[in-house]
């Protein structure tokens, strides 16, 4: 597990004795600030003409976007030459997130699953900066409207109920890499086709009386996917999709799901994908 940047700074400046500068501010150029809106992204990199963030000797990009109370988003950002470095900065100054690599391989992702509601109207600020000091090299940060996370009715799922907890189990992986077989391995999910998914047989130590499961779906998408739904087995497919990826991106988001035939889900794509399933937890009556 990385330490926080902050703690990694402190030590390696101790280490090397480096002094932090008086007032215990980092001299660099002033911040350029540039505006980014959400569904876009922004290409850029990092070099030793940026500003220095106020941690440490790290060179630093800051991006801004007009947010408003109850508005869910989620913030990317990838590179090849660095391991990237994310933080948000709600509109009264104080840091609400920051992240290492909850993206994936090393990438940054706020949050590291489905969208982050955000507290309050205002200016949100995003840094881009690296976990190593003085990194360069070129990123891609992107910031993307979220959904809700969605809402269970009890009547759908038998009654009342309450939720166990599960550490975190992957279902599904029809990567090649995966490691998994049969129906929660390759091959990809292909265009217009749905896979069945027996989630009890999974090896997740989830109960057969569950009614619901939580889960966590992620695309990778093999060319633009309108969208992925995944519901019961043995019901009707139904019109709402549980994510889009129609610029061909990966994306995840967080579904419950009421258990079907079974036991079983649904898996229903539009376009060619490889799918990953992880599930934290189950609703009982």
């Amino acid at each position: 597990m990385h330490l926080s940047k902050a703690i990694q700074g402190a030590v390696l400046l101790w280490f090397f004795g480096i002094s932090v500068p008086e007032g215990g501010a980092w001299q660099g150029p002033a911040c350029q600030t540039q505006t980014i809106t959400t569904g876009s992204s922004a290409d850029g990199t990092l070099s030793g003409s940026d500003c220095l963030s106020p941690e440490g000797p790290y060179y630093t990009d800051v991006y801004t976007f007009n947010g408003l109370v109850g508005q869910y988003i989620s913030i990317t950002l990838t590179a090849a030459a660095f391991d990237p470095y994310l933080l948000l900065i709600g509109p009264t100054g104080k840091v609400e997130a920051e992240d290492d690599d909850s993206g994936a391989g090393l990438n940054a992702r706020i949050p590291a699953n489905g969208s982050r509601r955000l507290a309050m109207s205002g200016t949100y600020r995003i840094e881009v900066s690296s976990f190593r000091m003085r990194a360069t090299g070129a990123y891609n940060l992107r910031l993307d409207a979220g959904e809700a996370p969605p809402e269970v009715q009890p009547g759908r799922v038998g009654g009342p109920y309450r939720f166990v907890p599960l550490s975190p189990c992957r279902v599904v992986d029809t990567r090649v890499e995966g490691g998994k077989g049969g129906a929660f391995g390759p091959p990809f999910v292909a265009s217009g086709t749905v896979r069945s998914v027996p989630v009890l047989q999974s090896g997740c130590d989830v109960a057969g009386t569950a009614a619901a499961y939580s889960l966590n779906i992620t695309v990778i998408p093999r060319k633009p996917l309108a969208y992925l739904v995944v519901y019961p087995a043995g019901q009707a497919r139904p019109s709402s999709s549980t994510l889009n990826a129609m610029d061909g991106r990966i994306v995840a988001n967080a579904a419950i799901v009421q258990a079907g035939t079974g036991g079983a889900i649904h898996i229903f794509v539009t376009d060619d994908t490889d799918v990953v399933v992880d599930i934290n937890g189950y609703l009982i009556p």
